[in-house]
């Protein structure tokens, strides 16, 4: 089981390495002068080329890559173009929003997408058949910004007042106001992936109700509640599970499009400006937290598997 952990940690990281180093590329590949951005279009040729030397943007690539990853290693990110401010302390600020809104859309996702999947799996009647079907064909196939721009549309001009439908309120200021800001751009971020969820849940329970332990099960006469919520609902979760780690991969980066739509300063949104402001110590940083808190999200789903359902073990040939 350890060389297993160690195999999923090394391929994070080696994940994670790429990514970022393709991230660093394609910024200075992009086209944009952040020396002239900052200089403004009134500047002169040598003041451009004086702030271009001042930001260290006239060395050669491989000589600024090694500089920005040994200060990543020791924490340091650099600073930002446009005020000087450490990019550690510029992210730091950002990150509390991002947190509350995927943390409330997790929540909101779970809450609803079990109950569902077992609804729609077990439960007989038409209403059952008609909502699992509904819910699990529309709910993938509309984007999440499509339905945050419906949302912000309905409660911004044919229903204003009802819900905020832009702006952030912290959790640590007003429990109820931020639940209030935060629960349209979240329930924008959740359709998707409810669907997705409770259609995988669904067949899945379907699936392991005719396996034989739940006819052994039945015959030895155990309650069918308690077959279904502990038996066959554990060994559900994992196929659940893979696409709900997936899930939290797409809401992370879903919220950079849903920030800005819905007015919240989450690293989404700081991605945004600071790619428009040409600042890139600040972009590279936030897209090397997003990408890090979506790997990691990834691990933790891989080594659930070894958790919820111990036959994966067998299938993954791991031994304990």
């Amino acid at each position: 089981m350890l060389s297993y952990i160690l195999s999923k940690v090394f391929q994070t990281l080696a994940t994670f390495g790429l990514v970022v180093l393709g991230a660093f590329a394609m910024l200075r590949l992009a086209p944009g002068d952040p020396a002239l951005a900052q200089a403004g279009v009134a500047a002169n040729r040598e003041q451009v080329e004086l702030i271009r030397e001042q930001m260290g943007l006239n060395r050669p690539f491989t000589e600024q890559l090694w500089e920005w990853f040994s200060g990543a290693f020791t924490g340091d990110l650099g600073v930002s173009y446009a005020d000087g401010a450490k990019v550690t302390e510029v992210i730091g600020t950002h990150v509390g929003p991002t947190l509350q809104l995927v943390a409330l859309t997790t929540a909101l996702t779970i809450l609803l997408c079990v109950p569902l999947g077992i609804w729609t799996a077990v439960g007989t009647s038409r209403a059952a058949r008609w909502l699992g079907n509904t819910v699990t064909v529309l709910g993938p196939a509309v984007p999440n910004f499509v339905v945050g721009i419906m949302l912000v549309l309905i409660f911004g001009w044919l229903v204003p007042g009802i819900l905020p439908y832009y702006g952030y309120v912290s959790v640590r200021e007003d429990f109820f106001g931020a639940l209030s800001h935060t629960i349209l751009p979240a329930l924008a971020l959740m359709t998707s992936g409810v669907a997705i969820i409770a259609r995988v849940l669904r067949a899945s329970i379907i699936e392991t109700l005719n396996d034989d332990f739940v006819f052994v099960g039945t015959a030895l006469g155990v309650p069918p509640r308690r077959l279904l919520w502990t038996d066959v609902l554990r060994n559900s979760l994992v196929a659940a599970t893979t696409v709900f780690g997936l899930f939290l991969g797409v809401a992370l980066s879903g919220s950079v499009v849903l920030e800005n739509a819905f007015g919240i300063p989450g690293l989404g949104a700081l991605l945004v400006d600071s790619f428009d402001d040409r600042d890139y110590p600040v972009t590279i940083g936030t897209t090397l937290v997003i990408v890090a808190a979506v790997l990691l999200v990834n691990l933790v789903v891989d080594l659930l598997y070894l958790v919820l359902a111990p036959r994966v073990r067998f299938d993954l040939g791991v031994s304990s």
